[in-house]
């Protein structure tokens, strides 16, 4: 066999590309019992507050309604009231994170919250 067959490269890229695209499948998340899901909840508002919450809090006089509908930052348990399909806008919008722990926080709580598809993995 010579170099010049294009079969003979794959035997010599093909371990190499396999351990780059194993390496960025996040692993299976673990279900969070209810004081982990607590904790990185509010995390997570701590990380978006300074940009989301001028909408999204109910408290502050610069709260929009429909804003308010998805998500209230004033009530302890804001998620409650995003749908899969505003999940996936949420990922959209936090995916500019530039903080390599807060888009990991983000993501974690995307993946808590979602159902499939709902999360984009270049968050991660």
């Amino acid at each position: 066999m010579s170099w010049h067959n294009p079969f003979r490269w794959i035997f010599i890229i093909s371990p190499l590309l396999t351990s780059v695209f194993v390496s960025s499948i996040p692993a299976t998340p673990r279900i969070p019992n209810a004081s982990d899901a607590m904790t990185l909840s509010d995390q997570v508002r701590e990380i978006l507050s300074p940009d989301c919450g001028k909408c999204h809090n109910s408290s502050l006089p610069s709260a929009v309604p429909g804003a308010i509908k998805v998500f209230d930052f004033a009530k302890d348990n804001w998620p409650a009231t995003i749908t899969q399909k505003q999940l996936k806008g949420f990922a959209l919008r936090t995916a500019s994170l530039r903080d390599s722990v807060e888009r990991k926080a983000v993501y974690d709580f995307l993946l808590m919250m979602k159902k499939p598809d709902s999360v984009d993995e270049s968050l991660q």
